[in-house]
């Protein structure tokens, strides 16, 4: 079962570099950048492969003034090129999904929209109901 290239994600995620540490049963410790994050999920780029639904500790640095500590398991993995220089070439996109939602990060992804009052859970509502009204046959 392929990718099909629509979007899955049920949560907003934005682009924010803050610093990750992974644990693994395997490796004891991963350093790394997240590419984007959400409070249920964040997406990292790696020089080595994790296993799918494997679990890993995270924790999370640079949102609050001590680090996010939590857990969570690899819902996906992609090989690609990079142009960094190392040997191999090859980084991993790796999706990783949280045990549970995190409210320090909701908090993040909300400080980017503009309308803060609404909250973006609910602005995001408010933009499918209005999207299904646009649907709704005329009268």
């Amino acid at each position: 079962m392929g990718w099909d290239g629509s979007e899955r994600r049920r949560f907003t995620r934005v682009n924010f570099p803050c610093r990750i540490v992974l644990y693994t049963p395997k490796r004891d410790r991963i350093d790394t950048v997240a590419i984007n994050i959400s409070e249920w999920g964040v997406g990292l780029a790696l020089r080595e492969k994790l296993e799918v639904s494997s679990i890993i500790g995270l924790e999370i640095y640079e949102i609050k003034k001590r680090p996010i500590l939590c857990n969570g398991f690899v819902k996906w993995v992609k090989g690609i090129e990079s142009s960094y220089v190392y040997i191999g070439n090859l980084l991993f996109n790796t999706g990783i999904q949280f045990n549970q939602p995190i409210p320090a990060i909701r908090n993040l992804v909300a400080s980017f929209f503009p309308d803060k009052k609404e909250g973006y859970l609910r602005n995001k509502a408010r933009l499918v109901l209005r999207f299904l009204s646009c649907l709704k046959p005329a009268k």
